[in-house]
């Protein structure tokens, strides 16, 4: 009898969405539906969010621009984005001093809406997620136990 490996789906997941890897990012100014145009890699990108402005806790409307897409990025049109517990500790400051504004929510799932020109493993309109960590090795014991955070080569990347 072959054992099933129970972490299969995820890890090919964290395999698909982990090529993002830091070169990613996000944006999601963009209406639901709408492709940025990728002749303008030279614009920066209008965005919008809900910011901490102090460590109070309260989110307020935000806008923003991004740097151009880079030939190793991606621009993500998100659709959900989750706050967790360590986004309430960043914003309100109990990690130590903040920069403001800032915008929580480092978990987030969407549609892309660019690459940049070296990206080979996305296409304009697939779907893709960031979750607490990305990239990893893949291949150690404990990436091959589902549990990539305690990665034995170092190369998992936190998001937060």
């Amino acid at each position: 009898m072959v054992k099933k490996n129970h972490y299969q789906p995820r890890r090919k997941f964290l395999q698909h969405s982990a090529m993002a890897g830091a070169g990613a990012f996000f944006t999601s100014s963009l209406p639901m539906g709408t492709l940025y145009d990728t002749n303008r890699w030279d614009e920066n990108i209008k965005s919008k969010g809900y910011a901490a402005m102090d460590s109070s806790g309260r989110l307020s409307p935000w806008e923003f621009e991004r740097r151009p897409v880079g030939d190793d990025d991606l621009l993500i049109d998100i659709r959900y984005a989750s706050i967790c517990h360590s986004d309430i500790h960043q914003m309100k400051g109990d990690w130590g001093p903040q920069q403001y504004p800032q915008i929580p929510g480092h978990e987030i799932v969407g549609v892309v809406a660019a690459v940049g020109r070296n990206v080979t493993n996305f296409k304009v309109g697939d779907r893709a997620g960031v979750g607490c960590m990305v990239d990893s090795c893949m291949e150690c014991g404990s990436c091959n136990h589902g549990e990539e955070h305690f990665c034995e080569r170092g190369e998992t990347l936190f998001t937060y």
